[in-house]
């Protein structure tokens, strides 16, 4: 794979953030999380704290914000910069726990705790290789080969740079098109973080304040137990396996990196088909903008996601079996779409959509 080209500027700041990241042990503070829906114009709001602990070990509590209950917001579009008008409702009660070998995420409400077992890879100091390190300042040259990387500005009076991130491999493509980080240059610490999905339709804003380095307080109001660990037996306990397949995406022994583009086998096109093929991250949707009766670009979203967007918009759904795959990140998202996007269709006629499936899976219907 061909490494861009970074400028000494952008370099000198990677290397200086991984220095710096490497004398960080314990880091705790405040933030406000933002999710906007581009699809249904809701803007969830959550405020909440985070803490860690090196090598490997995270906790982040979401708490709702109510405040911003039935607010209207104006936000531009991350894309094409249209004003959005979102209605705020409080974001769900969440929180995350990691304590170097389990990973869990706890839904309050539903009173659920869902485990996944680390992979062998992630564990230790590679937990950068997971799917947000942008908190912990990976090694420079690491992030070049994972990013495809850009200085968009670095003002010395304010002490912030702005780098864009776009994925090169899978496993964050999955996650995410494209990340921007606020770099405080005089502490190496993020200011914000924005990412954008990978269909286009969701935009999530972290910004972060109170941040504490190596502070002797970490979690003070901690009872004994380990605050990395989720342990409350009143809640419904779901397991998963560890994904080895993504984690061995991540970095092969050989040091080679497979691009996000080349996540998707060749297609097979179908005779029912249009023999047209889905860009390699799927479309960037624009449905906020969309003229009505018009059928918005899907490829590249999870089926569930996609059906539920097409019916709100009255349109009956047809699910076809698509291309096969090995990749568990690709498995029943939308290979290819008919009719196109932005096609003019009226209410309750049908779009069918082909879907990435694993091997032996049966068709969809």
């Amino acid at each position: 794979m061909r490494v861009k080209n970074v400028s000494p500027q952008l370099m000198k700041l990677l290397e200086d953030w991984e220095v710096s990241s490497a004398k960080v042990k314990k880091l705790e503070g405040e933030h406000r999380r933002w999710e906007y829906d581009y699809v249904f114009n809701v803007a969830k709001h959550n405020t909440g704290k985070f803490y860690y602990e090196s090598p490997d070990k995270g906790r982040i509590d979401l708490t709702p914000d109510k405040d911003k209950i039935a607010s209207i917001e104006d936000r531009k579009h991350w894309e094409n910069g249209q004003l959005v008008k979102f209605k705020g409702v409080a974001g769900p009660a969440e929180r995350w726990y990691c304590d170097g070998q389990l990973v869990t995420q706890v839904d309050v409400n539903q009173k659920q705790a869902t485990r996944m077992l680390l992979p062998k890879q992630n564990q230790g100091a590679n937990i950068i290789d997971g799917p947000l390190p942008f908190l912990f300042g990976m090694p420079a040259q690491k992030a070049i080969q994972r990013y495809d990387l850009d200085l968009k500005s670095l003002n010395e009076k304010t002490g912030k740079a702005t780098i864009r991130a776009t994925p090169l491999w899978p496993a964050d493509a999955a996650n995410y098109q494209l990340a921007e980080i606020i770099l405080d240059t005089k502490t190496f610490l993020p200011s914000a973080v924005r990412l954008i999905d990978p269909a286009g339709t969701k935009e999530t804003v972290f910004v972060f304040g109170d941040l504490k380095k190596n502070s002797r307080s970490l979690l003070p109001d901690w009872l004994g137990g380990n605050p990395f660990k989720f342990e409350d037996r009143s809640y419904k306990i779901v397991t998963k396996a560890a994904d080895e397949e993504r984690a061995e995406q991540l970095d092969r022994p050989n040091g080679k990196i497979i691009q996000a583009s080349g996540v998707r086998p060749p297609l097979k096109p179908s005779a029912e088909g249009t023999g047209k093929t889905a860009p390699a991250n799927g479309a960037k949707s624009k449905l906020s903008t969309l003229p009505p009766d018009t059928v918005p670009s899907i490829i590249g979203m999870d089926h569930n996601k996609a059906k539920e967007i097409l019916q709100t918009l009255g349109y009956k759904v047809l699910l076809k079996q698509g291309s096969l795959t090995n990749r568990e990140e690709q498995t029943f998202r939308v290979e290819r779409q008919q009719p196109d996007a932005r096609t003019k269709l009226a209410e309750g006629e049908t779009v069918t959509l082909w879907l990435f499936i694993k091997p032996k899976e049966k068709e969809l219907e």
